[in-house]
């Protein structure tokens, strides 16, 4: 009984380890290696996502090399010279973005985005946008210089201000310099019109303040916007009727610019001095009259003083000053 039972148990494990050696471990051994080629499939497609496309296409040939028949593995080659193209034509963008030559970075992104639909490099559509705003930016410089040039300031104005609204520091102090240029020229032309428009005097101003905020040691600007205020200031106090605090004011505009819009401060001058000669002359004050008589007739280039010398003349007959003047109309 004992050697039947041993005889068993012999069959027993004999047929077991052939079983185990035919098919058990030959399931085991198919089963580790087709886990070895998911893992290594998934690395693949992490390194292709990553763009390390020599080590994907070194992993992955070596495990076509064992699986020659695994069609998930040989579907990744294409992946990966597609990448590898998509790569090269984004390097070559970036190197002719760095060299300034936006052009031909523009063709390759446009290239790049036709063959490569998939590609997703972190900041491709960044760089395409800094390129596409660059070449705005040179654009609407060309156009602003060119409006400068012909003489459309407010033209040029618009194009150079909407430059430094989308970026300060692009042909910074060119643009300064134009835009002041701009701005003086067109408070000018304000004020040589003739006949004046006092309704623009204060965009006048504006544009003098414009062009010191951009040259603030311009003479000229400084000197039109004191100019262009004294004149401003001493208009209101004729009108309110403050002659004296008026010629204070409009003398020295004078004194600088005769011919200050289109001779209106001349005339303004001259009616402030006889309306303050009147004012004086109704006081009794008669040496103070004569004096502001004698500066209407005599100092100022006015189309007609017929007035003032008339009055003067009334107030020399009045009036013995140490040194006479004569009575001789500019």
């Amino acid at each position: 009984v004992r050697s039947a039972i041993l005889i068993l148990l012999v069959a027993v494990v004999y047929v077991g380890g052939k079983m185990i050696s035919e098919r058990v471990l030959p399931e085991m051994k198919a089963r580790q290696t087709q886990q070895d080629h998911e893992r290594r499939l998934v690395l693949v497609n992490e390194l292709i996502a990553s763009q390390r496309y020599d080590e994907a296409e070194e992993t992955l040939r070596k495990l076509l090399g064992d699986a020659p028949d695994n069609a998930a593995a040989a579907a990744l080659l294409p992946m990966i010279e597609e990448g590898r193209t998509c790569q090269g034509l984004y390097e070559q963008v970036v190197e002719f973005q760095k060299q300034g030559d936006l052009l031909a970075a523009q063709h390759i992104y446009q290239k790049l985005q036709t063959v490569c639909p998939r590609y997703e490099a972190r900041d491709v559509q960044t760089r395409l946008q800094q390129v596409n705003d660059q070449q705005e930016l040179i654009m609407l410089f060309a156009e602003g210089e060119a409006s400068v040039t012909a003489g459309r300031y407010q033209e040029a104005i618009a194009k150079l201000s909407e430059v430094r609204s989308k970026s300060a520091s692009y042909q910074k102090a060119a643009i300064e310099q134009y835009l002041a240029d701009c701005h003086l020229a067109l408070g000018k032309e304000i004020i040589a019109r003739n006949p004046p428009d006092l309704a623009q005097l204060p965009t006048a101003q504006d544009h003098f303040e414009q062009t010191l905020s951009f040259r603030t040691r311009d003479a000229e600007a400084a000197t039109q916007r004191d100019l262009a205020s004294r004149f401003v200031q001493g208009k209101e106090r004729f009108d309110e009727g403050e002659m004296d605090r008026a010629i204070a004011l409009l003398r020295p505009v004078y004194d600088m610019a005769p011919d200050y819009l289109g001779g209106m401060v001349a005339t303004l001058l001259y009616d402030a001095y006889v309306a303050s000669g009147d004012s004086f002359r109704g006081a009794g004050d008669l040496p103070s009259a004569y004096e502001q008589y004698r500066k209407a007739c005599q100092d100022l280039a006015v189309a007609d003083p017929t007035l003032a010398c008339a009055r003067f003349s009334e107030a020399v007959a009045n009036v013995t000053p140490t040194n006479t003047a004569t009575v001789t109309p500019t």
